[in-house]
């Protein structure tokens, strides 16, 4: 089982033994090592190292950041905890950012390398 914590971007996995004893503390019912939490971010890789510019928020949401390789492959998006985001890449070169919020198809796009050191900085705005 997996509970997703949206404020802090956390997910704790848990794995239950099949013959759990419910009258037990859940702790007790699980494999040897469980549970394992991790950061939505952890799912870039440890050798995602290299940064691209920051991406300010400003208004009452959460933009999502997608990220795209000079080829135009999708590297990553991500529903960001709002305020400030530095996206990581694990290749230095061009990148294409795209920034914005689905929920009314408000997007910035921006050209960036590993070695732009501007601030995207993006409102939210409401339909």
């Amino acid at each position: 089982m997996s509970i997703f914590d949206p404020e802090s971007g956390n997910i704790r996995n848990e794995a239950y033994r099949f013959d759990a004893d419910l009258s037990k503390p859940l702790e007790e019912n699980m494999f040897p090592g469980w549970p394992v939490t991790i950061n939505k971010l952890d799912n870039l890789g440890e050798d995602a190292n290299i940064e691209l510019p920051t991406i300010r928020a400003r208004g009452d949401k959460h933009p999502v950041v997608k990220v795209y390789d000079s080829t135009g492959a999708l590297v990553f998006a991500v529903r960001t905890n709002g305020g400030d985001f530095t996206p990581k890449v694990r290749q230095p070169g061009q990148y294409t950012i795209v920034v914005g919020y689905p929920e009314n198809d408000h997007w910035k796009k921006v050209q960036a390398s590993d070695k732009s050191s501007e601030t995207i900085e993006i409102s939210y705005v409401k339909n």
